[in-house]
């Protein structure tokens, strides 16, 4: 009994050590100050590349999410606005640890 409470505290450490690790290998594509772009397990290019399908596939669905295919990938896409935070995020995942993030500033 000792021990399964032993591996599911181990476990539970390795998976935040994973998402830390995962947040920790967003590479900044560009920083404009009042907007950024960052990427995981992707080039820059492809990521702008994406970003730009992203906006095309959403255009006219009326949704915060929205899903399209890229180079027979599935990317899902999703709106982000937390209220105590002064940026908007627009992120796309896909399988294989894929991230798009771009984030802008809100308006004032």
């Amino acid at each position: 009994m000792q021990s399964g409470l032993a591996a599911s505290g181990l476990a539970t450490i390795t998976l935040a050590a994973g998402a830390a690790h995962a947040d920790a290998a967003l590479r900044v594509c560009s920083d404009r100050g009042y907007e950024d772009l960052k990427a995981r397990a992707i080039t820059c290019d492809a990521a702008e590349r994406v970003y730009r399908q992203s906006l095309h596939a959403a255009r006219g669905s009326g949704s915060a999410r929205t899903t399209f295919r890229r180079r027979g990938i599935r990317w899902s896409c999703q709106a982000f606005n937390p209220p105590a935070v002064a940026f908007y995020t627009w992120r796309c995942t896909a399988r294989g640890n894929r991230l798009m993030q771009y984030r802008w500033k809100s308006g004032e």
